[in-house]
């Protein structure tokens, strides 16, 4: 991303395009993008996310050097429309992603990273056009790009599926949630018993459930609760 404005004369005069062209081929990266957000859900929740990822980065990682290697015009525009229905996959996945995996702080600060990585790979895109264009050539800007992908997708490959499943994990996550209502209300059961035994012990027979629940804790309520936590 940010890599063709600064280099459209060089790119222009190399390629033989004109300005509509090259304009449309600046843009198609956003038919890619609106291509790729239709197919992308689908495709998600009925795949494997781990290898969907690594995919996607893989080709595109190849739509980038492709772009460098030939002058076909045709060839050109799939590479950039490619390029952007590649990135759907993973705009689409991550803030789910960090939906799922992060606590409630690290939501907020994973999607603030997310947010922020478009427009600081814009820039970096910038920077290393306009340091490469007269020196090594505007097609070291792809090349550069491709390289830092290279880890991201070793990363993507070495990680376990079990950090990339976010259906199975939030299943776990409300299968937990619900034995620990289950838990809860147990614990708030057999605690009312106790009540009742001690208030039975008393003299006291005639005490209703809605007079225990209601009931303030006293020591021994206290006792009991510290008794079931153990």
């Amino acid at each position: 991303m940010g890599i063709l404005p600064p280099a459209s004369t060089k790119i222009k005069q190399e390629l033989n395009i004109e300005n509509t062209l090259f304009g449309f081929l600046g843009s198609v990266v956003y038919l890619g993008q609106l291509i790729g957000s239709g197919l992308a859900t689908g495709i998600l929740q009925n795949c494997n996310y781990k290898a969907i990822l690594s995919t996607c980065l893989f080709c595109n990682i190849g739509t980038l050097i492709l772009f460098t290697l030939t002058d076909w015009y045709m060839v050109l525009v799939l590479c950039r429309m490619f390029t952007g229905l590649f990135q759907v996959f993973f705009c689409i996945y991550f803030p789910v992603w960090a939906d799922v995996f992060g606590n409630e702080t690290q939501k907020a600060q994973w999607l603030t990273y997310l947010l922020i990585a478009s427009p600081l790979g814009v820039i970096m895109g910038y920077g290393l056009s306009a340091s490469f264009l007269d020196n090594i050539g505007w097609r070291w800007a792809f090349y550069v790009q491709s390289i830092m992908m290279i880890p991201s997708f070793l990363g993507i490959l070495w990680t376990p599926y079990e950090y990339f499943d976010v259906v199975g994990t939030t299943q776990k996550i409300d299968k937990m949630n619900k034995e620990h209502s289950k838990l809860k209300i147990s614990k708030e059961g057999s605690v009312e018993m106790q009540r009742l035994a001690l208030h039975q012990d008393k003299g006291e027979d005639d005490v209703s459930p809605m007079a225990l629940k209601v009931e303030g804790h006293s020591d021994s309520d206290t006792e009991i609760e510290d008794t079931m936590n153990q």
